[in-house]
């Protein structure tokens, strides 16, 4: 590949991780709203076991929760059991330095910005 090659394949590559950048705050607002990171502080748990102490649906919840993992938001292991990674931590309702609060502020805000209707 030649260096211009090079360049646009790495412009594209960062502009694809701008375009998902709304789709990880939505991810961590989803996580953050059904505590997560307090469930699986106690150790790791299967998305069935999130899923089941939430309220949500299995297939959904995985889908989130494997967006957080590719993020280093949470950690998955051989068995398809989700635990914290240190980035989860913060997402912990009671631990010192909590963002949980701007997670559901800022995504909240995603929300609240998608039922409004911006038409003049």
């Amino acid at each position: 590949m030649t260096e211009l090659g090079i360049a646009k394949a790495a412009s594209a590559a960062r502009l694809l991780e701008l375009i998902s950048i709304q789709r990880i705050s939505q991810s961590i607002y989803v996580a953050a709203s059904l505590r997560i990171a307090d469930l699986l502080a106690a150790g790791p748990k299967s998305a069935e076991q999130l899923a089941n102490a939430t309220g949500v649906q299995a297939a959904s919840l995985t889908r989130v929760m494997r967006a957080l993992v590719g993020f280093g938001v949470f950690a998955q292991d051989g068995t398809d059991r989700f635990a914290l990674a240190a980035i989860g931590e913060f997402l912990k309702a009671d631990v010192a330095g909590s963002l949980r609060p701007a997670a559901l502020n800022f995504g909240g805000e995603l929300q609240r910005s998608r039922a409004c209707s911006c038409t003049a």
